[in-house]
């Protein structure tokens, strides 16, 4: 239990003394308060922000303990922790350490003590497993795993939830953005129950989620098409692995050749060039052979024995007339004789045009075929670029092929996994409730004993297993009040208390804000404070409660009923010096943008 709250730097800081059972932290009205009636300066949540502070709490953002104006302020609180009563310091200028006086000895593990100062200390990590171990028989914080949400500050705050954070909005949760795995396990725990089915079905959850995320990326591949299946991409990574084979083969042996366009352009001269010759000495022999044939056929006229005609016709030819006739029959083997002569030049002069052709032409070939061979013996730049480019071209599809394959296989993987362990883990979950339904059952008992006492029709409370994993339900009652849905959260708290309780494992204290009760009528307000002091009375724990004055004195009217002697000392109000810090300064509930006791500005 805690006995003592107070700060020994702020002498103007409200030494709050606790005592078993019921302890109401009440704020009065003063005169000067504000028109508004609000006592949100008065210190009510401020008080809870300590606690957990002393407990370990992070001093965050938004918290009263935030302000400048508590910079170096040292809180200090006495109270029970492992069986024996110790005072725990903590400063908000040295939050890393807590400093502890009194008997440790019975703790699972041994603080540090300075051998000079004797100072008994920890660290945060250290002061809170020793506070997991002791109030809620946790394991060892060494022992347990990253990602498991466990934590004594993962369970703590069900026994003093804060409005700062909307802590009253819903029983499962201690603030707003809780995630369900958080309090599925923190609750399980505390509840007594497993923890591990849980936590299984929500790493289930997230490879479903990572699936779906798989799912989108690999559909963004193929925007544009349908995408494929996993044999089809199978096939497409082999064909490009072939062709990405054959391309480095290719580009591994390639040599560029210095100017090899001039060459090829140089053999293909040449080679137009022999075709040419060639063609031309097909020419030259055609005629070398019709010059030969000429020459043979190439004979002298016949011309006929005149004399001898002429005789036998017993003509004389004069002499005149045999001369003409020789030098007839002259000048045609003269001219027989030219033509003869005239051919055979024309045959020695297509020869030597042959012959020179046939020089040029193997010339020529040798040139070609050095080329040629030069050429053959790697490629042109250009030709290198190219191969170059389809190579990258074909490993860029190749990769994105083969991420897709790989994105596909791992999906088919999964979907062939998820469901079965997902029904695996419920079954899990369901098969501990079976196994548990003692606790289950007396949890839903001792929430039914409170409900009824609150409510002629009260509500029922029930551990189930549904699709989200394990589900803490609250059925409430058809009852026309603004309140129900507060004193369901009161109600759970205090059987959640009872449980942990009866097991020997809970801090020893329950605390509620004032804002549990909004919305509650007086007289419900009063069955609930009874009922909290019979029960912690009974538990032999603490129901520790922050109330404005007339909320109290509107229970007490409504249930006949007095609880002036569970006020705790000294009493608060609304006032400048008489709110818990004994002096004034902005808070997210009150900025100060006004004088005290002005009315607030109307929103324009």
């Amino acid at each position: 239990m805690i006995h003592e709250i107070w700060s020994p730097s702020r002498p103007t800081f409200k030494r709050l003394r606790f005592k078993p059972g019921l302890n109401i932290v009440s704020v009065r009205r003063t005169a000067k308060a504000s028109v508004t009636g609000k006592r949100n300066a008065a210190g009510k949540s401020s008080l809870i922000d300590v606690i957990h502070f002393l407990f370990g709490a992070n001093r965050e953002a938004g918290s009263p303990l935030s302000a400048p104006e508590l910079a170096t302020d040292v809180f200090e609180m006495t109270c029970d922790v492992g069986g024996t009563k110790v005072a725990i310091i903590r400063s908000l200028d040295r939050p890393q350490r807590v400093v502890i006086e009194g008997d440790t000895k019975p703790w699972p593990r041994s603080p540090e003590i300075n051998q000079e100062t004797g100072e008994i200390s920890l660290s945060i990590d250290e002061w809170t497993d020793i506070l997991g171990r002791t109030f809620l028989e946790l394991p060892p914080a060494a022992s347990i795993g990253v990602g498991e949400f466990l934590s004594f500050r993962a369970c703590f705050p069900y026994f003093a939830r804060r409005q700062r954070v909307s802590g009253y909005v819903d029983w499962r949760r201690y603030f707003i953005q809780q995630r369900p795995v958080s309090w599925q396990i923190a609750l399980a725990t505390l509840f007594g129950l497993d923890r591990d089915g849980p936590l299984a079905l929500f790493r289930i959850k997230e490879v479903d989620r990572q699936k779906s995320q798989l799912e989108k990326l690999l559909k963004s591949e193929f925007a544009a098409i349908a995408m494929p299946s996993t044999a089809r991409l199978r096939i497409n990574v082999k064909k490009l692995e072939r062709q990405l084979v054959r391309l480095e083969g290719q580009l591994n042996g390639y040599q560029v050749v210095d100017l090899y366009d001039d060459l090829v352009a140089e053999a293909n001269t040449l080679q137009r060039s022999i075709d040419e010759l060639t063609n031309a000495n097909v020419l030259d022999d055609e005629l070398a052979r019709d010059i030969a044939a000429a020459m043979l056929s190439e004979q002298a006229p016949a011309l006929p024995d005149l004399v001898q005609l002429y005789k036998q016709a017993n003509v004389v030819l004069s002499p005149g007339i045999l001369k003409r006739y020789d030098e007839v029959e002259n000048f045609h083997t003269a001219v027989v004789s030219n033509r003869r002569d005239h051919l055979k030049a024309e045959a020695t002069d297509t020869d030597q045009r042959i012959e020179e052709r046939k020089r040029q032409i193997v010339a020529m070939s040798v040139r070609r075929n050095e080329a040629l061979e030069i050429i053959s013996s790697g490629g042109a730049l250009q030709q290198y670029r190219k191969l170059d480019s389809q190579l990258a071209t074909v490993r860029s599809q190749f990769e994105t092929t083969q991420r897709q394959l790989e994105l596909a296989e791992k999906l088919d993987a999964m979907r062939s996994d998820l469901k079965v362990q997902r029904a695996e883990a419920e079954r899990r979950i369901s098969q501990d409730l079976i196994e548990r339904r003692a606790i289950v059952e007396e949890a839903s008992l001792v929430f039914d004993e409170i409900s009824q006492r609150l409510y002629d029709q009260p509500a029922i409370f029930d551990i189930v297993a549904d699709k989200e994993g394990l589900n803490f339900k609250v059925e409430a009652p058809e009852i026309a009040s603004d309140g129900i849905k507060q004193v369901q959260i009161f109600t759970f708290d205090l059987t959640l208390a009872t449980l942990c309780a009866r097991r020997g494992s809970w801090p020893g204290f329950l605390i509620h804000d004032s804002h549990n009760f909004d919305g509650v009528d007086g007289r419900q307000i009063a069955l609930a404070l009874e009922i909290a002091a019979e029960r912690v009375k009974e538990l032999k724990g603490q129901y520790i409660v922050t109330m404005n004055s007339d909320d109290l004195e509107k229970a007490q009217r409504e249930g006949n009923i007095s609880f002036a002697e569970h006020i705790v000392e000294p009493e608060l109000d609304d006032s400048p010096t008489g709110c818990l810090f004994g002096f004034r300064f902005a808070t997210a509930d009150d900025p100060l943008d006004r004088p005290i006791g002005a009315p607030p500005a109307e929103d324009t």
